[in-house]
């Protein structure tokens, strides 16, 4: 057993930002391990876990072009053993959605043979300690069916804020055993990363989550709820509404504009109502209307160029 040691791409070590950033970890179940920045070379490794089978639906999927940037922004940590053989790595940031205090994980993955031999803990320990020291947050999120995952995020300090529905196209297994297809709840795990703050006290950042996510994988926007107080990150449903609440009715002040609106209308077509005149015989001339001579009968049974009537119908043109 050894403990990792953390070394730049040009083989010079890292010093961590704060030593004591999370509580010591034993050494993980791997002689020789070596945690390095990511490298473009990494990157067929990094595609071929999440293409895995074995990964199926675990990973998400992120396009190679994605990938190039996460290696551009030094997003990515490859785990190797002695042999300097990839055997996992990790994929997070030290900012999330415009916050400098709270950073995100956003993939992490340990190839089965080398699975609880605590090389995961050792990535995240290495990924806080080269965070900037503004980050006091780490968050991530993980489908709720995931069991295995979930409990290693608990495991390693994490606190199971709140939860979201994920795209209704996947299909997964359920915490039951069940097969389904759409309504895959993820849960929005987080933790303090600084035990204490630079006076010495205990660090006391108080923990946040979003009210609405817009990006991911999906690019549609889904609402963000707390977890109910006292409810296991395992026992969360998501909400199924009443068909008679899926359809609201409009506020009182949309409500009265829209009758006001069909009020308006109905008076405009009252004032277009045509009232149909009688056809002239052939070879005569058009009957005089009741309220003027034949040029104003005429010119009420054409219609106009425009289409209205004046006088004819309704009591009266304006």
């Amino acid at each position: 057993m050894s403990n990792y040691e953390l070394i730049n791409p040009d083989g010079s070590s890292v010093t961590p930002t704060t030593p004591a950033a999370v509580p010591a970890l034993p050494g993980a179940r791997v002689d020789g391990l070596v945690i390095r920045e990511g490298t473009m070379d990494d990157l067929p490794f990094i595609d071929a876990q999440q293409q895995a089978k074995i990964n199926k639906n675990r990973l998400g999927f992120l396009k190679m072009k994605v990938l190039i940037g996460k290696v551009d922004k030094k997003h990515v940590l490859i785990a190797c053993d002695a042999r300097g053989e990839r055997i996992g790595y990790l994929l997070a940031q030290d900012q999330y959605l415009k916050r400098g205090d709270l950073g995100m994980i956003t993939q992490m993955c340990v190839i089965p043979e080398y699975r609880r031999s605590l090389v995961a803990a050792h990535l995240l320990k290495a990924q806080f300690d080269r965070s900037a020291y503004g980050c006091r947050l780490y968050c991530c999120w993980c489908a709720q069916d995931l069991r295995s995952s979930n409990d290693f995020w608990e495991a390693m300090g994490f606190v199971p804020l709140a939860f979201r529905t994920g795209s209704e196209k996947t299909t997964f297994v359920d915490l039951d055993g069940v097969k389904r297809s759409g309504g895959r709840i993820h849960i929005f795990w987080q933790k303090r990363i600084r035990p204490r703050k630079a006076d010495g006290s205990p660090d006391d950042t108080p923990y946040w989550y979003p009210s609405e996510t817009s990006g991911g994988a999906i690019g549609a926007a889904r609402i963000v709820l707390p977890n109910p107080l006292g409810t296991h990150w395992s026992d969360i449903k998501p909400v199924v509404l009443p068909a008679e609440l899926l359809t609201l009715p409009p506020a009182p002040e949309v409500a009265e504009q829209e009758k006001a609106e069909q009020t308006t209308e109905g008076t405009k077509t009252r004032r277009r109502a045509v009232k149909p005149c009688d056809e002239p015989a052939s070879g005569t001339l058009p009957r005089p209307h009741p309220r003027g001579g034949a040029e104003q009968a005429a010119s009420g049974c054409g219609g106009g160029a425009s289409g209205g009537v004046k006088g004819v119908g309704g009591g009266g043109g304006p």
